[in-house]
């Protein structure tokens, strides 16, 4: 590793009263450098166990696998283990009705002995519809019809994404330095003590869904797929701070508070596919439409404050609920801003933003942030494939977007509020001629009162992109025979050639922030032997 590059001399060339001279800068350094090293372990086995076995209308299959996994980095005191035990066995029975139970018991080392492991079972039930007697004789345009139905509990430590010890493993009791204390004459002395670190909590355990799902699988007049699956979930003992049961004159505070399986979230919805294929002379289509639908609901969270008015509570709203205040319009004069509740976020004055006073104390403060538009998490995703192949040539297609999401605009997408340059929307912005702008007056000083997350600055995330496009050529089998090859394919690929947003047409409406999606195209050949 380098430590300190190489530097070199410089020469600055000045004028004197008479001529010109050199004068160096600096001198000549050798590069210096350290070495080091690290060490990481990490060690996996699975062993699994199969059986089957079928006897007239009778098939019988089962399995049984281990798996363990532990990884350790050396000199870091982190150590990553779990390992379990799973099994699965399924029945059919005249290849029409079908019952499956599974089960699994793991462990995993973010747990205290006597928490460690966990059970979590499941059920399911088949029924091909489309094999019985009744469906063949007066249903025959019916190709395919599978009803399923399954329940199951499932256990997760994905909560645990700590990469040290004491933000992993909190179970344990960690202590650390703390600031020294002076006394004696003039204060001259310090002894640096120890403080408590996050109180432990010992009865952690793993955070568990229980799931619901119901489905139907079926192929029509030989060239139409459908799948619906109805599913519920409930998601109980999720990671959460015990930020309410502790009192803050035990001293820990400021993220010292123990962590406790205390929260719970609901999710319920859908997902569908519909999809039609099939050809017409030399060309073979298929094109398929995917909607999925999921509306979450926090139920219970600990770390949540709890207000006395319930509009700005996030139980009972979805999980990523956006809060904020309600603008409804701008000051156009002292007059306005006199007649108004009184605002604290600042001084205000004309081309500011007016809120809405919610709960009527005639004061504008956080007491009246409520739900604006949706979560973060949009409540639908859809897409749309196609696929055509015109003799040699293929064209594949599939676009991917999202609807019923929100985001809140904030730093640099509000202009100036950096310090920084601002996007071409800033040019409608209030002034004494723009009385009817989108965005109140510009300023070059921070003003905390049109800064406020609130619905001025929410936009819908909703977006369509044309995720991947695809064209290919695939030489002919004649010519593929002169050339003792199998196959050469030609082809060109585009990536998120395409974005449409709603609302959001200055950036990428999927990332907002970091690096947006890269649009590229690229060309090949794949060649096979």
């Amino acid at each position: 590793m380098i430590t300190n590059p190489r530097t070199f001399a410089v020469y600055a060339l000045q004028k004197t009263a008479t001529d010109y001279s050199y004068t160096k800068i600096g001198e000549n350094s050798a590069l210096s450098w350290v070495t080091g090293s690290g060490h990481t372990n990490r060690n996996s086995f699975e062993a699994n166990l199969n059986y089957e076995t079928t006897k007239g209308d009778n098939a019988l299959s089962a399995m049984l696998v281990y798996h363990m996994d532990r990884y350790v980095v050396r000199g870091s005191h982190l150590y990553q283990g779990n390992q379990g035990i799973s099994g699965r066995v399924h029945y059919g029975y005249k290849n029409r009705y079908f019952a499956e139970v599974t089960s699994g018991y793991y462990g995993s080392e973010v747990f205290a002995a006597g928490k460690r492991f966990g059970l979590f079972p499941a059920a399911a039930l088949g029924w091909i519809l489309s094999e019985e007697g009744f469906m063949k004789n007066s249903l025959s345009f019916v190709n395919y019809l599978k009803l399923r139905g399954s329940y199951g509990l499932t256990g997760s430590n994905t909560s645990f994404t700590g990469i040290s010890v004491t933000d992993r493993i909190f179970f344990n009791q960690y202590y650390s330095g703390s600031t020294g204390y002076a006394f004696g004459p003039a204060m001259g002395t310090t002894k640096v003590g120890r403080q408590e670190g996050r109180m432990a909590n010992p009865d952690l355990t793993w955070d568990k869904a229980r799931k619901t799902d119901l489905s139907a699988e079926m192929t029509l007049l030989g060239h139409v797929n459908f799948q619906f699956t109805w599913f519920n979930e409930v998601r109980s003992d999720i990671l959460t701070v015990d930020a309410a049961s502790i009192p803050g004159t035990l001293g820990f505070s400021n993220g010292r508070q123990p962590m406790r399986n205390g929260g719970e979230v609901k999710n319920h919805g859908y997902e569908t596919t519909l999809g039609y294929f099939g050809n017409c002379g030399d060309l073979k289509y298929s094109v398929e439409a995917g909607l999925w639908f999921n509306r979450s609901e926090i139920i219970k969270k600990p770390d949540l404050a709890i207000y006395p008015d319930a509009y700005r509570n996030a139980t009972g709203k979805p999980v990523g609920q956006i809060f904020g205040l309600e603008a409804i319009g701008f000051y156009k004069n002292n007059a306005d801003v006199a007649n108004y509740p009184k605002q604290m976020f600042g001084i205000v004055g004309a081309g500011d933003v007016i809120y809405k006073d919610q709960n009527g104390d005639k004061v504008i403060d956080d007491n009246d942030k409520k739900p604006i538009g949706y979560s973060t998490i949009p409540e639908y995703t859809y897409s749309l494939s196609l696929n055509l192949k015109y003799r040699n040539f293929d064209l594949t297609a599939f676009f991917q977007g999202v609807a019923n999401s929100s985001a809140m605009l904030g730093n640099y997408f509000i202009p100036f509020s950096t310090k920084g340059n601002a996007y071409d929307y800033a040019f409608d912005r209030w002034t004494v001629d723009n009385q009817n702008a989108s965005l109140p007056r510009l300023s070059t000083i921070d003003n905390a009162n049109n800064y406020q997350s609130s619905t001025l600055w929410l936009r819908s995330a909703e977006y369509l992109k044309l995720r991947n496009l695809e064209l290919g050529y695939q030489l002919p089998g004649n010519l593929m025979k002169r050339l003792s090859l199998d196959n050469i394919r030609f082809f060109v690929r585009g990536t998120n050639l395409f974005t449409n947003s709603k609302e959001i047409n200055f950036i990428d409406p999927e990332s907002l922030t970091g690096y947006p999606s890269m649009k590229s195209v690229s060309m090949g050949v794949n060649v096979r032997l």
